[in-house]
């Protein structure tokens, strides 16, 4: 049931700050060509959240593979996930990253 909520909390995160971007591009900056070239602070959390989503469901999807290899010696399940785990983590970390880079 945690699983269920922290995954719908992101998504609803999600969308709403994809909303108010909108809102932002659309209705505020209506007209304003300059406007697109600032991005609204929100975006930094879009940005995140989007980040971590993807970064959870790329583990969901290892831990998957995990479990199908149950009888499988355990080197082989290791040598099978652990790259897929380091690159969703290394993809987590870029993300972090690129929300301070672009702050």
């Amino acid at each position: 049931m945690a699983k269920g909520f922290c995954s719908w909390l992101l998504d609803t995160v999600t969308s709403a700050s994809d909303v108010y971007i909108l809102w932002v591009f659309l209705i505020r900056g209506h007209g304003n060509v300059f406007g697109l070239l600032v991005f609204p602070k929100v975006y930094e959390l879009e940005y995140a959240s989007t980040s971590v989503t993807i970064c959870v469901v790329q583990i969901f999807y290892v831990h998957g593979i995990w479990q199908l290899l149950e009888r499988s010696p355990i080197k082989a399940r290791v040598a099978v996930t652990v790259l897929p785990a380091a690159f969703s983590l290394l993809s987590l970390a870029s993300g972090i990253v690129g929300v301070k880079i672009v702050t």
